[in-house]
């Protein structure tokens, strides 16, 4: 989930926009601070129109004077909004430039300072509370790890297992059982070609009945 969503219909674009730089933090930090850069733009350029100060086809750091002293935006907002103007500009125009993933991080919770004033001042949604967004690729790290793990435990629970009697009572219980299950659950019609196939194949014929 996003730290940068809205209910309104009307802002849905600016959220998406956001959300696609949050989703690359982990996996392309330097594209991620470009796309907030663009969304900081056109959010500004949103603000311009519904504050009706007309031309609002200006430099990004002419919109942010414009918003701090004209419209005496919050100190915080202002500065947040240059902070990304200033690294989206290295992203675009210096190659050398290199973001890390902490940068990223920082710009993220920026957006979402930013995006939460838009949404109680324009909109009266309810921003959601910032989290830090989760890497997808160690979440599968990590799942992986856990696997391996359980599956050590159950390979080492088996072998110190004792083999079990059973009585002829639990084993015509479990066949009665076992026999309705197979009734209910049966092969389709194209499962039992292929079956019959494979038996035929491994007794050295060649057998193919969907060709």
């Amino acid at each position: 989930m996003s730290n940068l969503e809205t209910t309104k219909k009307d802002y849905q674009q600016y959220a998406k926009l956001a959300t696609s730089a949050e989703s690359l933090i982990y996996s392309d930090p330097k594209s991620s601070v470009a796309i907030f850069g663009n969304f900081a733009e056109q959010l500004t350029r949103e603000i311009m129109h519904l504050e009706g100060f007309g031309d609002w086809n200006l430099k990004q750091i002419d919109r942010i004077n414009e918003l701090k002293y004209r419209a005496d935006y919050p100190p915080v907002v202002t500065k947040y909004l240059d902070d990304i103007r200033r690294i989206r500009n290295l992203a675009d125009h210096d190659h050398q430039f290199v973001v890390s993933k902490k940068q990223a991080l920082e710009i993220d919770k920026k957006a979402h300072l930013i995006w939460s004033y838009f949404l109680e001042v324009y909109s009266q949604d309810n921003p959601a509370k910032y989290k830090t967004p989760v890497d997808q690729a160690n979440i599968f790290q990590v799942q992986q790890a856990q696997i391996d793990q359980l599956k050590k435990e159950l390979e080492a629970a088996l072998n110190s297992q004792n083999p079990l009697e059973v009585s002829k009572e639990i084993r015509e219980q479990r066949r009665k059982v076992s026999v309705n299950f197979a009734k209910k659950h049966q092969l389709t019609e194209a499962e039992t070609r292929q079956l019959i196939d494979k038996q035929l194949q491994e007794a050295g014929w060649e057998a193919d009945t969907g060709n």
